[in-house]
C-alpha cells in the first residue's frame, strides 16, 4: 500500500523472495503510480440524482473502447441464473427488481456523450424483467437468445424471469462497465 510517498510492504509470515524483493524495488516508481490511480479511481463517487453524468474511470474508458471495436461481441457481458423459488411470483420479483435499480443506481447507467466524451449517464427508466415461459428443453437456447451484446447507449443491466414447467429462474446480465 501507499504510505505518503513511501511504499509500505507488510511480511509477517517473510514469505517475500530476495528475488521478488529486487523486482519490486526495481519497479517501485511504476507500482506506486499504479496504486495512485487505483485509489483515485476508488474515490469516484456515483454523481447525485440532479447530476446528470460522470466520467469512465480508466479501466471503464478501455472496456469502452473495446466494446465500440467489437460491438458484435459478448465479452464483456456477465450473466447469471439464478433457481428461483416457486412461491414468487412474476409480479414480487418485477418490484424487487425496481426497489433495487432504485437504490443502486449504477442498475439505471448508460453510456452518454458529452462533447464528445463517453460518460456514464443515468437513466430514470427502469429495465423491465422480461417474462418468458419456456420448456425445460429450450433454456440452453433461450439463454443464448438472452445473452446478446449490449447497446451502450441504452441499459447497462438486463434480466428476465424465466419459467419452466419444472423451475423458475432470475437470469440478470450486467455489462462489465457497471460491474466494476
Amino acid at each position: 500500500s501507499l504510505n505518503g510517498d513511501q511504499l509500505d510492504l507488510k511480511d509477517p509470515e517473510g514469505r517475500l523472495t530476495d528475488d521478488f524483493l529486487v523486482l519490486l524495488k526495481a519497479n517501485k516508481q511504476a507500482i506506486m503510480q499504479t496504486l495512485r490511480e487505483q485509489e483515485t479511481d476508488s474515490k469516484r463517487q456515483m454523481p447525485s440524482e440532479k447530476e446528470a453524468n460522470f466520467p469512465l474511470s480508466k479501466s471503464q474508458y478501455l472496456i469502452y473502447t473495446q466494446q465500440i471495436n467489437h460491438p458484435d461481441t459478448c465479452m464483456y457481458n456477465m450473466p447469471q441464473l439464478m433457481k428461483v423459488e416457486k412461491r414468487w411470483s412474476f409480479e414480487q420479483l418485477c418490484q424487487a427488481i425496481k426497489t433495487l435499480q432504485w437504490q443502486q443506481r449504477i442498475l439505471r447507467s448508460s453510456i452518454v456523450y458529452k462533447d464528445g466524451e463517453p460518460q456514464l449517464g443515468l437513466k430514470d427508466q427502469l429495465t423491465e424483467p422480461a417474462r418468458l415461459n419456456v420448456a425445460s428443453s429450450q433454456m440452453r437456447q433461450t439463454l443464448e437468445e438472452l445473452v446478446q451484446p449490449f447497446d451502450l447507449q441504452e441499459a447497462l443491466f438486463k434480466c428476465a424471469f424465466i419459467e419452466t414447467e419444472v423451475d423458475n429462474y432470475l437470469f440478470v446480465d450486467f455489462h462489465h462497465l457497471i460491474a466494476d
